[in-house]
């Protein structure tokens, strides 16, 4: 006897349906709806950092800039930082907390706790 045919149809924000009465066809849909959801939180993650980068760029201090740049967008230590800029580490650190204030009052959106959610997670 052979497999019901799996019958599809777009629906919906750009995914497929996939019916059938297997549970092979259940196991297709939930995968391409979950890598549907892995290449949304990709794209979110993506205009998020993005838009990171162009806020950290406006702000009105260079070395802020670089400090923030190098940590957060090329993932440097503070300590790996302050020997490339030739800082001692504490006065880094009192750089790096000056920084992060000028970004916060110049974004206060940004805040951690005015963040929005993720994309939801498929069942």
């Amino acid at each position: 006897m052979a497999p019901a045919p799996v019958v599809i149809s777009a629906s919906g924000k750009g995914r497929k349906n996939y019916h059938s009465g297997s549970s092979q066809a259940a196991k297709i849909e939930k995968a391409l709806d979950m890598e549907l959801w892995i290449r949304e939180l990709a794209l979110d993650y993506m205009e998020r950092r993005e838009a990171v980068l162009d806020k950290v760029h406006a702000l009105t201090d260079a070395v802020s800039i670089e400090i923030l740049y190098r940590h957060f967008f090329r993932y440097e230590l503070l300590k790996d930082i302050a020997r490339a800029m030739g800082y001692e580490y504490r006065h880094l650190c009192k750089l790096y907390g000056r920084a992060l204030e000028e970004y916060q009052e110049k974004f206060p959106e940004a805040r951690p706790d005015a963040q929005e959610g993720e994309p939801e997670k498929p069942d």
